[in-house]
């Protein structure tokens, strides 16, 4: 049995931060719209099978797991996105590597994803995000667009503390585009994420610091209006390229705790807040949760 409480989201625009408190969302775009009619519903119920094929080896089947890199308020690079699948994972001498499939709900978006760690603390991440529709989950009238993202992490423990970080690139090809607002070349971006855990009064303590995947480069031809003709009734138009990459950028910060609870049972609670939410200027995002979990 699990139960979970979460705040919402609190500020100038409550859904438009990275933080998990609705449903997709698209935080390179202002204010974007969820996406479909199960946005915002949590996947069904996840079920994990492990077992040890050798000595010191460690195998883990997991379906029904969401598959946006994160546990906390934050998430991980693809923020909301309602993405769940089927994970497999080898674990051996230090070394790790996993594959991931799945897709949204709505069958908008299809990801996949191969991540290789190290004895050494150091991994890297390839995963390929199709999407039917829209555009790293705005709907901006095309066909869809497929983004390739290329993940760096490194693991350490320093002054007692085991740190996380990682660092992504990506880069989106869009497909097709409406009459008013067409992106012909390709959108790249980045993001990145700093975790730090610690032993804390019988549980387990982390502060993280990231930043949601933001559009470095992005722009589009757009039809615009130029004059309109009193007496004649008619309108000039011309096509114009935007600049549609953010002037800043989202930082999210989050405080958690989690310990056991007995044999099989567990505790999180966390707090969580989005300077910049959305990578719009002057807008904040606050969120908190407390999960209980007796098995």
């Amino acid at each position: 049995m699990a139960a979970t409480s979460r705040c919402a989201a609190r500020g100038v625009r409550s859904t438009a931060g990275g933080l998990r408190v609705g449903g997709q969302a698209a935080a390179w775009l202002p204010d974007p719209p969820a996406t479909g009619a199960w946005a915002g519903v949590l996947p069904l119920r996840p079920a994990a099978l492990a077992f040890a094929p050798a000595g010191g080896q460690r195998v883990t089947i997991a379906a029904q797991v969401a598959l946006d890199d994160g546990d906390g308020l934050r998430g991980g690079t693809l923020r909301n996105t309602g993405i769940t699948g089927i994970t497999t994972a080898w674990q051996g001498a230090g070394w790790s590597a996993a594959l991931a499939r799945g897709q949204s709900r709505d069958g908008r978006a299809a990801l996949r994803r191969l991540t290789l760690a190290t004895p050494f603390g150091l991994g890297s991440e390839v995963a390929l995000l199709d999407e039917r529709g829209q555009v790293l989950g705005a709907t901006l009238g095309t066909a869809g667009a497929r983004t390739m993202l290329v993940t760096l992490t490194a693991a350490g423990a320093v002054a007692g503390i085991d740190w996380r970080a990682r660092v992504t690139a990506s880069r989106t090809e869009p497909r097709g585009g409406s009459a008013l607002l067409r992106l012909d070349r390709p959108l790249s971006g980045s993001a990145f994420a700093l975790e730090g855990r610690r032993a804390v009064r019988g549980g387990i303590a982390t502060l993280g610091v990231s930043s949601p995947l933001r559009l470095d480069h992005a722009s589009g031809l757009a039809l615009v209006p130029l004059s309109y003709d009193l007496t004649g009734g008619a309108l000039r138009e011309t096509v114009q390229r935007l600049d549609l990459t953010p002037q800043t950028r989202e930082w999210d910060i989050e405080l958690g705790w989690s310990a056991a609870v007995g044999e099989r049972g567990a505790i999180r609670l966390g707090i969580a807040h989005a300077v910049d939410a959305g990578h719009v200027a002057g807008a904040h995002d606050t969120a908190g949760f407390v999960s209980v979990t007796l098995r």
